[in-house]
């Protein structure tokens, strides 16, 4: 039931604001799923709080009269802003929260000054998709969470990645910019070094490094397991790339190998429909999908969706 509409107090998510964060998270996906109890809403996974600790200055807090209400994060991934999650308390739905939330972290330098804000939302919410729409979002093609069992049999041709994890500092500066150049010559400015770096501090999985020679073919940043994006017995693919079909394939390989030797059970990955290369390589390993959303982008900029990009990510 919808309450008497009232000020809007937005700020940023402190420190001390992340259980409630947290607790938002769960209700307002938790509510909007079906979920019989929302409190217990994927209680294995860390959104709220590991995204915020990567990046404090991305994270707003609404609030009304004093009580936690709503919570909105936004990251940079170069010249990409990516806006997610937004999550209101049932309590306050239909209050303006999410509008007064989308206010703020519109004029947040992460989305203000990206070329290419964007952000997913459930495929099948018209009121989600009317709301961001309001904020000059625009709907464009389905991203499939997809999901395979981990393949027990070792693959012998299978080629060996390097671990970003295990790169002394230098080698990992190196790696970085070796990554950076990757994406840029997907999209100019594309940028996930934010993503590496957040994995390896906060030990939240490891990054894969696929090299020829001393040329970078692929990359894919990994969640690993309970406490991060990925949940119990899961490896998630945040951000993969690669140069070739031959090296995504490999990347593929190279991933599964990781969630075998951590005792993972399945690998998660989303990847936009209208890279169709991708797609069609992820279904052709096996991955089915989980779940639809929508990208969505801001101001009808150009994405990074042709048939031939080899991007796995799902703007989460």
């Amino acid at each position: 039931m919808a309450i008497a509409v009232r000020p809007v107090e937005v700020r940023p998510l402190e420190e001390r604001d992340l259980p409630a964060g947290e607790r938002i998270f769960r209700e307002a996906f938790g509510t909007a799923h079906g979920v019989a109890d929302p409190s217990r809403y994927w209680p294995d996974r860390n959104y709220v709080r590991s995204r915020w600790t990567a990046d404090p200055g991305g994270a707003v807090m609404a609030g009304i009269e004093g009580a936690s209400a709503g919570i909105v994060m936004a990251v940079r991934w170069g010249s990409v802003g990516v806006l997610g999650p937004l999550a209101v308390d049932p309590l306050f739905w239909r209050s303006g929260v999410a509008g007064r939330l989308l206010e703020s972290i519109l004029e947040n330098p992460r989305l203000r000054d990206a070329r290419l804000p964007a952000l997913s939302t459930a495929a099948g919410s018209v009121s989600n998709v009317r709301l961001y729409q309001r904020f000059g979002f625009w709907p464009g093609f389905l991203i499939p969470v997809l999901a395979k069992p981990v393949d027990e049999t070792v693959d012998a041709k299978a080629t060996a990645a390097t671990p970003y994890a295990g790169l002394r500092e230098e080698q990992k500066d190196e790696a970085l910019k070796e990554c950076a150049a990757l994406t840029g010559a997907v999209y100019e400015g594309l940028d996930v070094s934010h993503e590496i770096r957040s994995v390896d501090r906060q030990a939240l999985g490891d990054t894969l490094l696929l090299w020829s020679g001393v040329r970078l073919d692929g990359f894919a940043v990994c969640h690993c397991g309970a406490g991060t994006e990925a949940g119990e017995g899961a490896c998630y693919v945040k951000f993969g790339a690669a140069r070739t079909p031959e090296a995504f394939e490999s990347l593929l390989g190279a991933v599964e190998e990781l969630a075998r030797a951590r005792g993972l059970g399945r690998i998660v990955a989303g990847v936009n429909s209208g890279r169709r290369a991708a797609y069609r390589h992820l279904l052709a390993r096996g991955f089915r999908a989980l779940s639809h959303s929508v990208a969505m982008q801001r101001r009808d900029a150009a994405s990074y969706d042709g048939p031939d990009a080899l991007v796995i990510d799902d703007w989460r």
